[in-house]
């Protein structure tokens, strides 16, 4: 009883001065995606789906955060003549559902150290592509799937000199198939990650990080796959809006099947990067490419990726927003059971968004995306895919008036 009376004031004291707010969204959308598998003839779908977002956010000495939004989805077959609008049944049993959750709270222990625990995770029957998600990863399927996703991660983050600054994390994750059919498309793993840097002003433009990390996944029905990766990262701050940056360093990666003895073996890493914004509403962008070992999470092997990433953004007023971002990347086996070169996968992907402000509480906007999965693998399809919709987004805020406290 004791124990927790002097948790309740201990919590009461973190909250004692915080600002509380509850954000309320909703954003509907309808558009159409042509979908076309190698050697296969296309198909027109069209997409109605919503989203509706409720969160609680609480601002002060320690800072709270917590939302649901889960994603209502229905594919409608056009080449098929809609039957998902005419027949109830069909309707029902093509409605996906995928819950989504998220958290964080974190503590400011002193003006300059702040620790903390965020989570996040989804679970419900999906289209890995549906509504034009972002994924410039491996796609096994565009056909549904059960599926599941959780991560919790505790970090810790702060100044150690007037010059230098670290951040550490660690945290386990569950990504996959949630039942035993979806599981045979995309494997569950679960895993423990670490990262870490250490980082020195060196100059007044320039700056070195110590970047660190570590990654161990189990797959089932069984396998598990491991890198620890270390290096060094310069950026520059050539004018006042542009920096540049390149990292370089070197990775060890582990592989092991059921039934095959496990691989170790060395693994390159590298950055080169260039991102430029500006103070007024000129377009900011940010341009990467990078060269690293990832996990496959097809095979639970190590696959080696060369990948470019950019970004474009342009708010010119207070009611217009323009943005676009674009991938590309190759991935190859590195440790497998055959690492072999000719066994390589290239997949893009472009989304392009703008979006005007109506009122002090909606958006309207039109969303054009294309993604493309080239593959010589016999257990991965060759696809292009291609779509565009219109969504309308509503929110509301209401925030309490904050709380007297001593603290401040």
């Amino acid at each position: 009883m004791g124990a927790a009376v002097a948790i309740a004031a201990s919590l009461c004291g973190l909250v004692a001065g915080t600002d509380l707010r509850l954000e309320a969204d909703l954003r509907v959308a309808t558009g159409v995606r042509r979908l076309a598998y190698e050697g296969l003839p296309a198909r027109t779908l069209g997409e109605i789906w919503a989203i509706p977002r409720l969160a609680l956010e609480a601002e002060g000495r320690m800072t709270f955060r917590a939302a649901y939004d889960p994603r209502l989805f229905l594919p409608v077959d056009v080449s098929a003549g809609a039957p998902e609008l005419r027949r109830a049944e069909v309707f029902s049993d093509r409605a996906e559902v995928l819950h989504r959750a998220d958290l964080l709270a974190e503590l400011r222990l002193d003006p300059t150290l702040r620790a903390g625990l965020r989570a996040n995770g989804a679970y419900g029957r999906t289209d890995l592509l549906a509504g034009g998600i972002w994924t410039p990863e491996l796609v096994p399927t565009t056909a549904r799937i059960q599926y599941l996703f959780g991560e919790a991660v505790a970090f810790l983050a702060g100044d150690a000199t007037r010059r230098t600054s670290f951040s550490a994390e660690a945290g386990a994750f569950t990504t996959g198939g949630a039942d035993e059919p979806s599981q045979a498309v995309l494997p569950l793993q679960r895993g423990l990650r670490v990262v870490s840097a250490l980082a020195w002003d060196a100059a007044r433009r320039d700056s070195l990080t110590l970047p660190l990390e570590a990654t161990w996944s189990r797959f089932t029905p069984g396998g598990d796959a491991a890198f620890v990766r270390a290096g060094l990262r310069w950026r520059h701050l050539a004018t006042r809006a542009l920096a540049l940056r390149v990292g370089a360093g070197a990775a060890g990666t582990y592989s092991q099947s059921p039934g095959i003895e496990s691989i170790r073996r060395a693994a390159p890493w590298a950055e080169v990067g260039a991102s430029h914004a500006p103070e007024n509403a000129r377009p900011t962008w940010d341009l990467a490419t990078t060269l690293e070992p990832v996990i496959d999470r097809l095979s639970g092997t190590i696959d080696l990726r060369l990948g470019l990433e950019a970004s474009l953004t342009w708010r010119p007023s207070r009611r217009w927003a323009f943005e676009g971002r674009g991938a590309a990347a190759a991935l190859q086996p590195w440790i497998a059971a055959e690492a072999r070169s000719d066994l390589d996968t290239r997949v893009f992907a472009l989304d392009l968004r703008t979006a005007r402000r109506v009122g002090g509480h909606a958006t309207v906007g039109v969303v054009l995306w294309g993604r493309a999965q080239r593959t010589t693998r016999p257990s991965l399809a060759s696809f292009i895919e291609w779509g565009g919709f219109l969504e309308v987004t509503g929110f509301s805020r209401s925030q309490g008036a904050p709380r007297p406290s001593r603290a401040r």
